[in-house]
């Protein structure tokens, strides 16, 4: 009975970093068509969806079929706590952060968001020194700052940062403890230099993700 749950539990593991491969490739395959698409329809503006027909399936499977994928992920995260737990909790970050930036560069978010900040600033006008020209200017420029996704990636970096310090508040009080056990178990050298690879890939992740919001900043501003 244990090995038949050991079994189990291995192959959960296996198929679940499977599907999490995969969403986090529909992910980045509906990111670049939603933002090819945007760079194209700004460059022509008569141009349409139909030739990317396949964006409209990923846009049906991540509406409808996501959520509940996620909560199955999030299921066997609980279950992967003894198995691939840091790589697990990397990938799964990995696909938050790419479903966070496909709802928040939505329309409706950047409707609301430039209609709160008009009325804001029309209010704002009507107490303080701002002339209605000077306010229509700045409402015209916060919501074109909105538009080009620098205060959503700014939030979303906010995300990613906090993550990569919960992260070194873990090193920090990992790595006494381990040193510790090194100096009564010398066997421990192997799982240590096996760690530091793993953190370095981790890294190295946390650093594409930086990579990957200054690469996004830089084709939005242009």
């Amino acid at each position: 009975m244990f090995s038949f749950c050991s079994s189990l539990s291995i192959f959960l593991s296996h198929f679940s970093f499977i599907i999490l491969l995969l969403f986090i490739f529909l992910s980045l395959t509906h990111n670049s068509l939603s933002l090819s698409h945007f760079i194209v329809s700004y460059l022509f503006p008569y141009y349409s969806l139909s030739i990317f027909p396949f964006a409209e399936f990923l846009s049906f499977i991540r509406q409808f079929f996501l959520p509940f994928l996620l909560l199955f992920l999030l299921f066997l995260f609980i279950l992967h706590l003894f198995f691939h737990r840091i790589l697990f909790l990397v990938l799964f970050f990995l696909l938050l952060y790419l479903n966070l930036f496909s709802f928040l560069s939505s329309s409706f978010v950047f409707s609301s968001s430039s209609s709160f900040l008009s009325s804001f600033l029309s209010s704002f006008s009507s107490v303080s020194f701002l002339s209605s020209s000077s306010s229509s200017f700045l409402s015209s420029f916060l919501s074109s700052f909105l538009s080009s996704f620098l205060l959503f990636h700014f939030f979303l970096l906010i995300i990613v940062l906090l993550f990569i310090l919960f992260f070194i508040l873990c090193v920090l009080f990992l790595f006494p403890l381990l040193l510790f056990l090194l100096l009564l178990f010398p066997l421990l050298l192997l799982f240590l230099l096996l760690l530091f690879l793993l953190l370095l890939l981790l890294l190295l992740l946390l650093l594409l993700l930086l990579l990957f919001f200054l690469l996004s900043l830089l084709v939005h501003c242009i």
